[in-house]
């Protein structure tokens, strides 16, 4: 995935197209690299090597748009200014992922973060799982998918389970129906308070 964004950063400074090229750095940078491999790397040891050269290709990347904040950045690593470093190029990288994978893994986290929200289950509480569809996907991912969605993968689902809205996938998650309809009943009330607080202007009188 840092291979896809450099090569799309690379061809949109050449054609000059800065905003697609600032609007893919912002997406990898807060939405993969700060929210997933930051946050996935205080679960497993030895990444920090791999953390801080991601960091360095991202700084290079971001140097063209905030040159100041990333040269103050840059010191921390190299007594070389960072204007004069290398721009970063494709390396190569043998892995068995791919990036439909990865995707696909942040797509069961956020789903089940987002039904431990609506359930108000505790965060670090483990979620019984059941899942048909992509088990070649599941067996080959089921550890790192367990650890970073707090889930427990089971063989039989009960008849009351939730249906997780996840792509390619028939994901049921073992939650009490009960919590979710109350907090879905509080919010149908608060909209109806909301929508008859509304002023009808057609029925106001005009003025003179």
């Amino acid at each position: 995935k840092l291979n896809k964004l450099i090569k799309e950063v690379t061809n949109n400074l050449n054609e000059l197209n800065f905003s697609s090229a600032i609007v893919e750095l912002y997406h990898f940078t807060w939405g993969d690299f700060a929210d997933k491999y930051i946050e996935r790397s205080k679960k497993e040891s030895n990444k920090d090597d791999v953390l801080l050269y991601i960091l360095q290709i991202l700084l290079k990347l971001w140097h063209p748009f905030a040159p100041f904040v990333t040269e103050v950045i840059w010191k921390n690593f190299s007594s070389n200014l960072i204007m004069v470093e290398e721009w970063p190029i494709k390396f190569n990288v043998k892995s068995k992922y791919k990036i439909q994978d990865f995707d696909l893994i942040n797509e069961i986290v956020s789903s089940m973060n987002s039904l431990r929200v609506t359930a108000e289950i505790k965060p670090n509480e483990i979620i019984k799982v059941h899942a048909t569809g992509l088990q070649d996907f599941i067996n080959e991912n089921i550890k790192i998918i367990e650890t970073d969605a707090k889930v427990k993968f089971v063989i039989n689902k009960g008849n009351d389970w939730i249906y997780v809205d996840v792509p390619s996938m028939f994901l049921y998650a073992d939650v009490d129906k009960s919590e979710i309809e109350k907090k879905n009943k509080k919010q149908d009330r608060k909209s109806t308070r909301l929508n008859s607080s509304h002023t009808d202007i057609s029925r106001m009188p005009s003025s003179a």
